[in-house]
């Protein structure tokens, strides 16, 4: 719920098109954009997530966060 919360109230991840409530969780746009945001709350990227590159630039920005990346 925190999550759905977040993302309607600071990156606009809502559609009244899809639900009548804040508390249907389903009233939530789902997109191909990835955002990165840090620990204290700071959007840090915007990402396409059906692009290759796109994917690739992120994981390069994890690290660059000093965030451990593994991939399977």
């Amino acid at each position: 719920r925190d999550i759905y919360t977040l993302a309607r109230s600071s990156f606009f991840a809502d559609d009244t098109r899809v639900g009548t409530s804040d508390a249907d969780e389903t009233a939530f746009l789902h997109t191909e954009k990835l955002l990165l945001v840090d620990g204290d709350g700071r959007l840090r990227g915007g990402y396409n997530g059906t692009q290759p590159h796109a994917v690739d630039q992120l994981i390069a920005d994890l690290r660059a966060l000093g965030v451990r990346v593994v991939l399977n």
